[in-house]
């Protein structure tokens, strides 16, 4: 058996990957994992996150299993392995993304939950299956990220992160290992990129943009582009937050949040997905092109919510 996650994996990924893990090796069940991005550094922390293979590992990990799960992944080409790893072994996609595409063979999809990490957590108590430190760890962090640090949280998320550090989860170090750090670098590129800032549609839509000169300048890596966003999404008044972020010649990886405002279905337009209100694709193009389409369809967005 091999635990998938999706390219550049963010916590929910690698946690939901990490606590399946530790679950299934209480049962002395043979499972390895894999994604094709390594682990963020902000998950070096987890016990086990450096027996996630990675890279050009793939078809050597899944050469010998008969079952694959993907995780936190809603299509199968973001999984980037060749179709022949698929064949003949059977597919269990678990995810919580309502734009999921359902590929699996098996499809345990559920947009209700607020993290693929609490989706693993409700199937572990239904089973009444025992949670070890390190599962109940991963699965903390997984929570605490999608969750935005419990800001998109109800009762029912704080009981299930209350009895994950009833189960060993360390909640200071979590948060200090995830948020608590930042370079010096990354406080660079932060203010390069405050300076990209630019408020449209009569203040209701923010942007930020991030090209690969500026990471260069700045000695970072995507990873640290993490959060950005948040910087355009909570100025007073904005419905709508964008963030462009260069990855490659003419290939622009677009984030989008809404307060109020659906934007994943900007996002599926343009072949890519999310939730409702943090959603994101993948876009081709010269930067004012990519604009040009981005602002054409925000402006549609804002002007159907009136």
């Amino acid at each position: 058996m091999v635990l998938l996650v999706h390219e550049r994996p963010d916590l929910d990924a690698i946690g939901s990957q990490l606590g399946l893990y530790y679950l299934l090796k209480s049962f002395d069940i043979p499972v390895q994992m894999y994604s094709k991005d390594p682990a963020p550094r902000i998950s070096h922390y987890l016990i086990g996150s450096d027996l996630i293979h990675s890279g050009d590992q793939g078809a050597a990990v899944v050469d010998g299993c008969d079952l694959l799960i993907s995780l936190d992944c809603g299509s199968k080409g973001r999984l980037s392995l060749s179709s022949e790893m698929f064949e003949g072994r059977k597919l269990i996609n678990i995810d919580h993304h309502a734009s999921n595409r359902n590929f699996g063979d098996v499809n345990v999809v559920d947009a209700s939950f607020c993290a693929t990490g609490a989706l693993i957590y409700d199937m572990i108590c239904s089973l009444n299956l025992p949670i070890s430190s390190a599962c109940a760890s991963a699965l903390f962090a997984a929570i605490l990220t999608d969750t935005h640090r419990f800001y998109k949280a109800d009762a029912a998320v704080f009981r299930m992160a209350a009895d994950l550090i009833d189960h060993g989860a360390n909640s200071s170090l979590a948060t200090e290992e995830i948020y608590g750090r930042v370079s010096e670098n990354q406080l660079h590129l932060l203010q390069e990129s405050l300076q990209t800032l630019k408020i449209r549609d009569q203040g209701c839509s923010s942007w930020i943009t991030v090209d690969a000169a500026m990471m260069q300048r700045c000695g970072v890596d995507y990873e640290d582009t993490e959060g950005l966003i948040d910087y355009a999404r909570n100025i007073d008044g904005i419905k709508v937050a964008v963030f462009m972020r260069h990855d490659a010649v003419d290939v622009w990886k677009v984030s989008m949040r809404g307060q109020g405002y659906n934007v994943s279905r900007i996002a599926e337009s343009l072949g890519g997905g999310g939730h409702l209100y943090a959603a994101g694709c993948t876009m081709h193009g010269s930067q004012e092109e990519i604009c040009a389409i981005l602002q054409m369809k925000v402006r549609a967005l804002l002007e159907e919510n009136v």
